[in-house]
């Protein structure tokens, strides 16, 4: 499944926000972003028709099995890039770090998600 950087961006934030305390508002998303609630509306409509996100009871938003996944994948992927930039000789902050993996996570053409899922799936047997 093809996700742009801004797609596993609110899927990374949506994760964060529930682990806190289950299903979140747009009002939270929007705050932790730093983007205006309409548009968090169009991307969870995105996530949605996607299958990674649902609009619950009350507005709320939740993550699909499959979001939830992609968001742990995407996170796994994600520290472990950011990780090995200092043993490049990259002299990154941490959130700089973050950021210079998701964007090349991003970029990865979709047999890479594919790929490394296939071999996530037979690490776990």
């Amino acid at each position: 499944m093809e996700c742009s950087s801004a797609h596993l961006r609110y899927l990374l934030v949506i994760d964060r926000l529930s682990e806190e305390g289950g299903a979140v508002s747009s009002v939270e998303v929007a705050r932790a972003l730093g983007v205006k609630k309409p548009s968090v509306a169009r991307m969870l409509e995105t996530l949605q028709e996607k299958g990674l996100a649902e609009k619950e009871r009350y507005g709320k938003i939740a993550l699909t099995p499959a979001g939830a996944e992609t968001a742990r994948r995407y996170r796994r992927q994600l520290e472990r890039l950011a990780a090995g930039f200092p043993g490049m000789g990259l002299c990154l902050t941490e959130p700089e770090a973050l950021a210079a993996a998701g964007a090349l996570l991003a970029a990865l053409p979709p047999r890479y998600w594919e790929e490394s899922h296939s071999a996530t799936e037979e690490a776990a047997r």
